[in-house]
């Protein structure tokens, strides 16, 4: 009997041990739950570091694979559009895979509409289509998107919209939203610019008194911008194509020592002083 006692006893407290072995396993892996859910997204934003450091040491490929994955995860993470948008940008720069990039791009704009990274996808987008594609009408709809966005810079992305349709040889167009700007953003340091493209763009759709009007314009409101020097050389251009050569001469040599292509200056002096000389004979 005694024997059984101790045998009792020995069972007891086997039982009792593994019963607080087995709470200590619950709890433990109760807190360590609690733990987890508390700091998952410190988790997440350091395993993002790490994948940067594989960016960083050339490992394109393997880091892709990686953030491809933490976007199929992790779909509720606070940190899923800063991964979007580097995955997007190793798309872009790493790879040069410009259509994957764009849709990644896009990704994060359709889904995370009001994220700091939004308006910056947007504009990786428009950039790959006017400088990695050459595709103008994509840029034009992608800038446009970016202005309705309400950005900081909002003269300038309207001056990238105008400057695609001249691109494009859509100069009414581009004389539209050169106007448009003009209307918009009086306030902009490119308002000179515009109106010198304005003129320019009235000379090429052929309205030659609008285009006359806009460089005079340029040239008295803007003295002291580059544009204004264009413009005398705009209109002495348009001077020259309606006959009158010594109104345009006299204001393409005004321009010697302040235009900054001297050789295209001293070219058209020669050429409306040639024609200068013929007409004379002629007569």
């Amino acid at each position: 009997m005694k024997e059984e006692k101790r045998r009792r006893r020995r069972k007891s407290k086997l039982r009792r041990f593994f019963l607080t072995v087995l709470v200590l396993a619950v709890f433990t892996g109760a807190s360590y739950g609690i733990y987890y859910l508390q700091h998952r997204e410190d988790f997440r934003h350091a395993e993002l570091q790490q994948i940067e450091a594989i960016i960083a040491s050339g490992e394109v490929e393997q880091a892709i694979a990686q953030l491809e994955g933490f976007c199929a995860t992790y779909k509720d993470s606070i940190h899923r559009p800063q991964a979007l948008f580097i995955l997007a940008d190793t798309l872009n720069l790493g790879l040069q895979r410009y259509h994957d990039a764009i849709f990644t791009y896009l990704t994060l704009v359709k889904n995370y509409p009001y994220d700091a990274l939004t308006e910056k996808s947007q504009r990786e987008v428009a950039e790959i289509y006017k400088s990695r594609l050459r595709d103008y009408p994509r840029a034009i709809a992608s800038y446009q998107k970016i202005l309705e966005m309400s950005p900081a810079d909002g003269d300038r992305i309207q001056n990238e919209v105008a400057d695609l349709y001249f691109r494009l040889e859509n100069f009414e167009q581009a004389r539209i939203e050169f106007e448009g700007l003009l209307k918009e953003y009086p306030d902009s340091p490119l308002i000179a610019e515009a109106r010198y493209r304005v003129a320019v763009s009235h000379n090429l759709e052929g309205a030659l008194n609008a285009a006359e009007e806009g460089f005079f314009k340029v040239m008295e409101a803007h003295p002291k911008s580059p544009y204004a020097a264009e413009a005398q050389f705009g209109l002495a251009t348009l001077l020259e194509g309606r006959g009158e050569l010594r109104q345009a001469l006299q204001l393409l040599t005004q321009l010697e020592g302040v235009y900054p292509n001297a050789e295209a200056l001293s070219t058209r002096i020669a050429q409306v002083e040639e024609r200068i000389r013929k007409k004379k004979k002629a007569i």
